[in-house]
């Protein structure tokens, strides 16, 4: 890998000017999978869990308190009531026999409270939820939910560690599952909800998200699914899952997402890109297939030092890969230095994405020379040769060793300024990308 860490001024990305605004028909996904998704009928309660007869959240919740830290619970009736919010102890375990419903739609919940766990619920890790499906509506915001708002800095008086899997998690006015520090979330379908299918706040650090179906999920309203992703991040692993026919992006990373691994996932037909990473560092991105996505098939939004290999980017409605920056808020008080640089992207197969196959761009909020101080009370920063530096790549964004395939060899198919053909592409600065292959199919 061909990159040098450098510390250069910040650029705090808002989605840009091409983002979101083409879409391409949706068509059926052939993706195949050896991973069921949800309840499965060979997992069993433990042996000596209590089971838990009343079925309504009121008698889950009187089994909690008459239990201890560490205790084992099966719920083995068809169907429990959930009319308010269930907040578990620390260790306990919450195992569902094959087919019982926990159907939160005649509800009364905050913004805060999920079925599972809640914002000011405290310090209660290690919880397990395994094998229950979580039935929502409008009324009923969150399935489950462990994160505390408080100091993003620091895990402590926070729930960590939670496990949450084989669960079927639908039908919620908000999000599906919100979860944070230590997750392993594993085998779940998690679909159909109003604004999202998860989200994933810091403080935030060895998280797993991995073998889940995350489909049909909606926006926040605005077009935009900032609830479809993550923020403030460190060492998030997401690999197998299977993402598909959201309304917003298929996986967003939200900011300070720092050494993400993203491998053998399939993100396709999402309303907007595949996968937007965003403000974001020493990252790994491989072996996805990522297509059919209506904006782009990865947007690399002000990311730097992330490895980009091994990916198929096909039919993406605007771009295959897009490498962007934008300028509009360089002076805000990240505690690193954020920049479009030092990204690798190579050994990846694009097949006739839609505007461009791959490319750079900037928003109009960059300038091309001067000051540049769009946040008024802070120190001045100078920058030269702002755009400049990015187009003559002093900051050494590569492209190398990629696979094109093309059914217009005449097309200009690549942006790095302005559109380029394949002669254009490849004289560019940015990199050694003449040992590329463009085939004509």
């Amino acid at each position: 890998m061909r990159r040098i860490l450098l510390s250069l001024a910040l650029a705090v990305v808002v989605v840009g000017i091409v983002d979101a605004q083409f879409k391409i028909r949706l068509r059926r996904s052939t993706v195949a999978t050896t991973v069921t998704y949800g309840p499965k009928s060979t997992v069993t309660c433990p042996g000596g869990a209590t089971n838990i007869t009343t079925a309504t959240s009121a008698g889950i919740q009187a089994a909690i308190g008459a239990g201890s830290n560490g205790d084992a619970f099966c719920l083995n009736q068809a169907s429990y009531t959930m009319t308010s919010s269930i907040t578990p102890k620390t260790g306990q375990t919450f195992t569902c026999v094959y087919g019982t419903v926990l159907d939160a739609t005649t509800g009364t919940y905050t913004d805060n409270q999920g079925v599972f766990g809640s914002l000011s619920m405290g310090d209660v890790d290690n919880v397990e939820i395994r094998n229950c499906e979580l039935l929502g509506d409008a009324s009923a915001e969150k399935g489950i939910i462990y994160w505390n708002d408080g100091d993003i800095l620091t895990t402590a008086g926070d729930p960590d560690d939670w496990q949450i899997l084989d669960n079927y998690v639908h039908g919620f006015g908000d999000v599906g599952v919100v979860f944070s520090h230590g997750a392993i979330v594993r085998r779940n379908k998690i679909c159909d909800n109003t604004r999202g299918g998860y989200s994933i706040y810091a403080p935030l650090t060895d998280v797993n998200m991995d073998d889940n179906e995350i489909c049909n999920n909606g926006t926040d309203g605005s077009g935009v699914d900032k609830f479809q992703g993550y923020t403030d991040t460190a060492a998030a692993h997401v690999r197998r899952n299977y993402i598909h026919h959201n309304d917003g992006y298929g996986y967003w990373c939200d900011g300070n997402c720092i050494g993400s691994v993203i491998e053998d996932n399939t993100i396709e037909y999402n309303g907007i890109s595949g996968l937007h990473l965003e403000i974001s560092l020493l990252g790994t991105v491989n072996d996805n297939i990522i297509r059919f996505n209506s904006a782009h098939g990865i947007l690399c939004s002000t990311c730097g030092t992330t490895d980009f290999f091994n990916n198929t980017l096909e039919g993406n409605g605007q771009a295959g890969f897009l490498l962007q920056i934008n300028c509009v808020s360089t002076v805000q008080g990240w505690d690193w230095n954020p920049d479009l640089i030092e990204n690798d992207i190579h050994d990846n197969t694009f097949i006739n994405n839609g505007l461009w196959e791959a490319g750079f761009t900037y928003t109009a909020t960059c300038p091309d020379g001067g000051d540049h101080d769009d946040n008024p009370g802070t120190p001045l920063i100078q920058f030269p040769n702002w755009v400049a530096d990015y187009q003559n790549n002093a900051k050494n964004n590569e492209f190398y060793d990629n696979t094109y395939y093309m059914t217009d060899i005449t097309a200009f198919k690549w942006l790095w300024p302005g559109n380029q053909n394949w002669a254009g592409w490849q004289s560019r600065p940015h990199s050694t990308d003449s040992t590329s292959t463009r085939i004509d199919n």
